[in-house]
Order: C-alpha cells, then sequence, then structure tokens
C-alpha cells in the first residue's frame, strides 16, 4: 500500500486511550474512522474506537538483539529530529477486529509538540526500521508521535481534592467483609497523611511531590532520612541556595484548612460507618457459618471508635507542626555513571515532629490488592511493610515484573514494566543534551501509574520489595503551557486535543539511586 501522511482525523485519535498525537509511522494498514456508519448531524468524538494500550514486549528475539551499538546507530538515524525518548515496545487495541493490530511490536519515538512534518519525520522513521531489519527484527514498525515528557512534581494546587469521589459509598453486600473492603479501607485515603507511613505529600512552598522511603545512613544511627526527587526540592533552580532550603509541608492557612477539611471526612465518615455497622451486627440473622464476619464487624467497631478521638486530639500534637525536616544531601544534575539521571534528594527528618516511629509501610485499601501483595498482616492492618532490595547488585531484567507504587497523588496502582528500558535525551541550560536511561512501568488497564505529585514514590513488586523511585512521564497540555508560555499549538485543527488518557511512567531502579547516595554521603544506607 502506498505510503501516505496521516489524516487530521488519524493524527487525533490515533493513540485514542492513551496521550498526545501521531506523527508518523511505517506501518500501512488503514487506519478506521469509527465503528459504525457515521451520521451527518453527529461529531467524531460521539462514536466509540477501538482504545489503545501499551503491553510488554514478551518472549521474541530483540530482547538479545537490542544492545549499545544499535541504541547509538538509532541515536544517529533520529539526528535533526526533536526526539527526547525512543524505547521498544508493544501497542495494540484492546479487543480485536476492525483490521487493527492486537500487539504490534513497535519503536516508539517521542518528539517535541511542533518540531517536524511528516516528510522529514517518516524518512526518519523508515531508517530506524531499515537499521532494526538489518539487526534481525524483522517484524518490527517504527512510529513517531509528538508528546511532553515531565516530572512529576506538582503544584500544591493539584491536592486541592484529596478525597475520592465515591469515598464514602456504603457497599451493596449485607456481609462485613464487603462492607469492611468498600469504605473501611477508605479510611486511609484520608488518614495516611496524619501517620508517618509513605506515600504522604511533601512540599516546598511551591511545589510537591510524595516521601519515597525512610533512610539510614552508616555512621549516623540517631538520624533518618526521606528520599524523594530532587526535582520537587530544587523547583527547577539550579543554585546552590536551594540545598540549605527548609522542607516544608503546605502554608499555614492552606494547611490547616486542608486538614479541618480531612478531619471532618474522616468524622463524618467514621460515624456513619459506625452507625451502619453496628445496626447490621445487632439486626442481620447471623448463621454459625457467618460466626468469622460477625466477629470481624465487632472488631472493626471497636477500631472504628478510636478513630474520632485520635483526629481530634493525638493528631494535633503533630498536624499543626509543619516543618519536618531539611534538605541535607541532593547531587548536581548529570547523568550517573550507571546511565541514569540522579534525580534524588535526602530530606533529614525532624523526628520530634513524628507521633511515632518512622517505618516503610504503604496503605492498602482493598481486598483484591491484599491478594495481589505478600502481605501477611494487610487484611488486619490495612498496611504493607516495604522491604529493602533483595540484593544491591542491579541486572536489567530482560524479562516484566509486576510492581506497585503508592503515591500522593494516585494512591495505590499497579503495573508491568517493560523489558527495555527507554533512551532519554535531556536539555540542559548551557550544556549539551544528555544522554539517559529510565526503567520503563507500563499502566494497568485504563488507570495511570502515576500523574503529577507522584514524584518520589517508592516502587516494590509483589513481595513488597522495593524496586526503583518513580521520576517521572507525560504531562497534559495544561501542563505544557505552564512548562513553555511559547509553545506553539500543536495538534491537528478542529479535533480535540488529549487531555484525558493513560500514558507510561519512568522509573529509576532503587540498587542505582542507593549506589549513588553512599557515593554523594560517604555513608552506606540502609532501608528502615
Amino acid at each position: 500500500m502506498e505510503r501516505t501522511s496521516p489524516t487530521d482525523f488519524e493524527r487525533a485519535y490515533y493513540y485514542d486511550g492513551l496521550q498526545r498525537v501521531l506523527l508518523a509511522r511505517t506501518s500501512t494498514y488503514q487506519y478506521p474512522k469509527y465503528t459504525h456508519p457515521l451520521q451527518d448531524h453527529a461529531s467524531y468524538a460521539m462514536y466509540p474506537r477501538e482504545k489503545k494500550v501499551f503491553t510488554t514486549i514478551g518472549d521474541h528475539p530483540i530482547l538479545s538483539i537490542w544492545s549499545d551499538k544499535l541504541v547509538a546507530s538509532i541515536q544517529d538515524a533520529l539526528d535533526g529530529l526533536e526526539w527526547h525518548a525512543f524505547y521498544p515496545i508493544r501497542i495494540g487495541v484492546r479487543g480485536s477486529g476492525y483490521g487493527l493490530p492486537y500487539r504490534e511490536l513497535v519503536l516508539m519515538v517521542d518528539i517535541t509538540p511542533a518540531t517536524a512534518d511528516w516528510g522529514f519525520a517518516i524518512s526518519k522513521a523508515l531508517a530506524c526500521r531499515s537499521l532494526l531489519r538489518d539487526a534481525g527484527i524483522p517484524d518490527i514498525e517504527v512510529e513517531i508521535r509528538e508528546i511532553r515528557r515531565g516530572h512529576h512534581g506538582a503544584s500544591l494546587r493539584d491536592f486541592e481534592k484529596v478525597i475520592e469521589p465515591a469515598y464514602w459509598n456504603a457497599s451493596d453486600g449485607p456481609g462485613t467483609r464487603s462492607m469492611h473492603y468498600s469504605y473501611h479501607s477508605e479510611l486511609y485515603n484520608t488518614l495516611v497523611d496524619f501517620l508517618p507511613c509513605l506515600g504522604h505529600t511533601i512540599a516546598t512552598e511551591a511545589t510537591a511531590g510524595t516521601m519515597g522511603l525512610y533512610l539510614k545512613l552508616a555512621g549516623r544511627p540517631s538520624e533518618v532520612y526521606g528520599l524523594t526527587c530532587r526535582h520537587v526540592v530544587m523547583d527547577r533552580r539550579e543554585s546552590r541556595e536551594g540545598m540549605s532550603g527548609t522542607w516544608w509541608l503546605p502554608d499555614e492557612e492552606e494547611y490547616k484548612a486542608d486538614s479541618d477539611t480531612k478531619k471532618h471526612a474522616v468524622q463524618r465518615g467514621t460515624e456513619r460507618q459506625l452507625n451502619d455497622l453496628s445496626c447490621l451486627v445487632a439486626r442481620y440473622k447471623w448463621t454459625d457459618r457467618m460466626q468469622d464476619d460477625l466477629d470481624r464487624g465487632r472488631g472493626i467497631i471497636k477500631y472504628l471508635e478510636k478513630i474520632p478521638p485520635f483526629v481530634d486530639e493525638d493528631s494535633e500534637k503533630y498536624i499543626d507542626t509543619r516543618n519536618t525536616g531539611h534538605v541535607a544531601f541532593m547531587p548536581p544534575l548529570e547523568v550517573s555513571q550507571r546511565g541514569f539521571i540522579r534525580d534524588w534528594a535526602l530530606i533529614r527528618l525532624d523526628l520530634t515532629k513524628f507521633p511515632d516511629p518512622v517505618v516503610n509501610v504503604v496503605p492498602v485499601r482493598r481486598s483484591s490488592h491484599m491478594r495481589r501483595i505478600s502481605c501477611e498482616n494487610c487484611e488486619d492492618t490495612c498496611f504493607a511493610t516495604i522491604q529493602g532490595p533483595e540484593s544491591r547488585e542491579f541486572v536489567p531484567p530482560r524479562e516484566s515484573i509486576e510492581v506497585a507504587k503508592y503515591g500522593s497523588a494516585t494512591q495505590l496502582q499497579f503495573g508491568m514494566t517493560n523489558e527495555i528500558e527507554a533512551i532519554f535525551r535531556l536539555p540542559m541550560s548551557g550544556r549539551p543534551k544528555m544522554l539517559a536511561r529510565e526503567w520503563i512501568v507500563i499502566h494497568e488497564s485504563e488507570k495511570n501509574f502515576s500523574q503529577k505529585g507522584d514524584s518520589g514514590a517508592a516502587v516494590f513488586n509483589m513481595d513488597r520489595q522495593v524496586v526503583g523511585m518513580l521520576t517521572g512521564g507525560a504531562v497534559n497540555d495544561e501542563d505544557s503551557k505552564a512548562a513553555n508560555r511559547a509553545t506553539t499549538e500543536d495538534g491537528p485543527k478542529g479535533f480535540p486535543r488529549y487531555k484525558d488518557g493513560v500514558d507510561l511512567s519512568f522509573v529509576t531502579p532503587i540498587q542505582y539511586v542507593l549506589e549513588d547516595i553512599e557515593l554523594v554521603t560517604g555513608c552506606r544506607p540502609e532501608v528502615v
């Protein structure tokens, strides 16, 4: 089939379900416009199309063929394009039919929007495909899309809506087990900010991120450090003054208002649940086979009765004290010896501001999540303990693993790592662009693995061993405008630009972070 530039419709909707705009592709199948005839009076957006998803590569020769030499050749082939990442991955539709590939292997090239036309882009894509096929990968195609990448630090305004819309939805079932997981565990969505666990919001006066891990340094037994991303601490500043700045929670008025809102939600929801559960225990016709559920219900009632006093009194001891520590260690922004970005910072915690010893635990909100994570006591406590890596030696696995993370923006989410890392090109002020690698985490279903505000979150496997630190992903149109007000309008005219959709997240292996911390501090870090 003759290769032609994509139509405006194809550009706008080719990545429907994901993010951003198609520029060029080497595949030649015809992209269908819609799944049934379009009426004259209806808009394109009213008609459903097959949603695209990313998936892992799986068993394929590319896992052994992909090499530094091939990466260098692809970089040369892309010369002249304003690319900022490329990586092999599978992409396809959720269902079958309509002539769309199910799991097509592609080399995805992400470029800055409005920096190239189709003619130039397709020539680069064909050159890359030729290299890959000459290397022994005959079934791969190349796609170039316009997308913006960014860090997942956030403005404090992004945290105004901290309670989920369905926060206090009651269970439809009569059993206490379903009630327990439907909204008893949802208490932790708000209580997490009152507890010394991972995943809570930490912020400077301008930006916010996630507390990723609690660490200790050998030779400093009395000190505990919080690990997060450097880009949140620095807020795009490269001056050394930022290293001595205080690490703040939100400003006094905003934090107090936010705290009052959370307290009210917890109190109201607790009272409602106590009433519902007490009525259920008292009036439901329990059988001998349901004795475990009855005992559980009574136990939950005792637990819930402790929450209002805690929120009213005990939390006041530390909730109004916003200064949690200072930036203690932070490397210069550059690529490490291992080829990953040195995007970490350690916050020396003021332990007098924490009500209990800090521990590396994350809330686990649902029974389905508890079953996925190897956790002996999750069902009773709704918390999972995060452990250090199994080994300090990291060999990038050429296989996919299931991972999870708890971030302050998206809470607990699951995903799969891609078998091959992404190659990044980073612009640096006054310096040549840096090349680096980042681990790819593919979203699960239609949920983003991460969003703005999750930077710094610990990524762990299903054995609860930490494997990485979340650093970033795709940013939406509003984020792009905020970052660069001079950006030209991108995307096809007359079609809605993506505001939703899921995309990839990027992670630095924790072994490389810990190794770099030891290099900077001179002390071996240990997970608390």
